[in-house]
């Protein structure tokens, strides 16, 4: 398995998708190949790659490796400084956590990204990004259930943060969808309060009030 991945980094064609599928499959074998990777393709990470315009493999190798490595408690270190302020790299641990779809990880996130939970205005592109992760983890197939108290606390999150911003069509939308895993009977109301979604968006409401 390695020898493909070594193959495609040395021409250059590894993906991001190569380095989540080893955090989604929890291969810890992978661990020594990621870590010697880094250096021997000399990958970029995000900030080199803000220049470069190249992938922040680094990034996401470093990122699955902590994972791999101490799970969640690994991710902690990317996710807020020590002066408790969200480092660019929380959003690589947000979008990683977004495809390891148990209830695990939903703990995690709410553990790892407790102060945005709460004031979804501390970032609205790192919540519209969190809003998104909820919504692809517990409104597709296939579906898992989660304690009813983690299933509040991300319902009221994302009221907090259709209160901010729902004025937005996008992020409007983007709140509503998520709702399909977390919602309660009162979300059809909450939905119901808003002007109706128009282009694009337009009959996502009646879709997600069926559900």
């Amino acid at each position: 398995m390695f020898d493909e991945l070594k193959l495609k980094a040395e021409n250059h064609l590894l993906e991001v998708e190569d380095l989540v599928d080893l955090a989604v499959a929890k291969n810890t074998d992978a661990i020594p190949f990621l870590k010697q990777a880094i250096d021997d393709y000399q990958w970029d990470d995000v900030v080199a790659a803000k220049t470069s315009n190249k992938v922040p493999l680094a990034t996401w190798a470093t990122v699955v490796v902590a994972y791999l490595e101490e799970g969640y408690d690994g991710l902690k270190r990317y996710v807020c400084s020590e002066t408790g302020e969200y480092l660019s790299t929380s959003e690589f641990v947000l979008a990683l956590l977004g495809v390891i779809k148990n209830k695990e990880t939903i703990k995690g996130i709410i553990e790892l990204f407790g102060n945005l939970i709460n004031k979804p205005e501390i970032s609205y592109l790192l919540s519209l990004k969190l809003v998104s992760a909820v919504n692809r983890l517990l409104s597709f197939p296939p579906l898992m259930e989660i304690d009813n108290e983690d299933k509040e606390v991300l319902r009221t999150f994302v009221y907090r943060f259709l209160s901010l911003y729902g004025e937005e069509e996008n992020p409007r939308c983007t709140g509503f969808c998520a709702l399909r895993g977390v919602g309660d009977l009162d979300s059809i109301k909450k939905i119901k309060s808003y002007p109706k979604l128009s282009g694009p968006y337009e009959g996502t409401e009646s879709i997600v009030i069926k559900l």
